[in-house]
């Protein structure tokens, strides 16, 4: 099946399976998810592209073009899996330290646990920008400097 954006002028020369090819991937879904012209079933041809793409890309660099290609979600700054991961620990920390140590006031191990999970939310974040800071390296590929487009997926 055809799909429509292997025509758009960004893809046009590129070759799938290679850096280029990612990269214009990379400008080529903010032009498609935003602005006046942008077709809601954009975003699911840019996902075919991008897996069949990621089935051509050398074994040993996949991962790096996969976490080049990975729509960032942010919610104030942080990826939005940060987040999650820092609710869980605060939720899971806060119900161990009420129960193990039940003579501590809930206060206590409540905010012992918020301190955790927002730690846990910093921490998320830091690493999982310093894998994709490494991967856009090893890649050769820019790195956003702008702020992102909040309302659609950016890169």
């Amino acid at each position: 099946m055809h799909n429509p954006l292997q025509d758009h002028p960004l893809l046009r020369g590129r070759v799938p399976g290679t850096t280029g090819y990612t990269q214009a991937l990379r400008d080529l879904l903010p032009v498609i998810t935003s602005g006046e012209d942008r077709d809601p079933m954009n975003l699911g041809r840019w996902e075919a592209l991008r897996e069949s793409h990621l089935k051509q890309t050398e074994p040993l660099r996949r991962s790096d073009h996969a976490l080049a290609l990975t729509p960032r979600a942010l919610v104030g700054g942080f990826e939005l899996s940060a987040y999650a991961a820092g609710l869980v620990v605060m939720i899971v920390a806060a119900l161990i330290l009420i129960a193990v140590l039940p003579r501590l006031p809930e206060t206590v191990s409540l905010v012992l646990g918020v301190s955790l999970g927002l730690g846990t939310v910093v921490l998320v974040n830091h690493r999982y920008a310093t894998l994709r800071r490494a991967a856009l390296d090893r890649l050769g590929l820019l790195a956003p400097t702008d702020p992102p487009n909040l309302s659609g997926p950016h890169l």
